[in-house]
């Protein structure tokens, strides 16, 4: 565990932001499909594009066996390498706000 790693020591808001990222790396990793799979079925039926899915079932049973469980993460580098820096400068900077806010309030008292 981090605590048994860092013993008494608070992690600092870098090793947040570092498990920020890479919390948001696993989660894209894990809902990555759904997206693709609810992308393709809002898609259908547009303005010259067919009805190719009957439903969520249907679509993820077309898209493997026609194009391989690759296809169900065709795109995801560019998610990952535009959110997953989002996501570590969020947790970091969360974590360096409070302690500013915290250093703030033990000043005034």
């Amino acid at each position: 565990s981090l605590k048994r790693h860092c013993g008494d020591e608070r992690p600092t808001a870098a090793w947040k932001a570092a498990f920020g990222a890479l919390s948001a790396t696993v989660a894209h990793l894990i809902t990555y499909p759904n997206d693709t799979l609810r992308r393709r079925l809002q898609l259908q039926g547009a303005p010259g594009s067919p009805i190719l899915y009957r439903g969520y079932v249907d679509c993820f049973s077309k898209v493997v066996r026609l194009e391989g469980w690759a296809a169900l993460y065709r795109g995801l580098t560019l998610t990952i390498v535009r959110g997953v820096p989002n996501t570590g400068i969020q947790f970091g900077l969360y974590e360096l706000c409070k302690e500013l806010l915290v250093f703030l309030e033990l000043l005034q008292l």
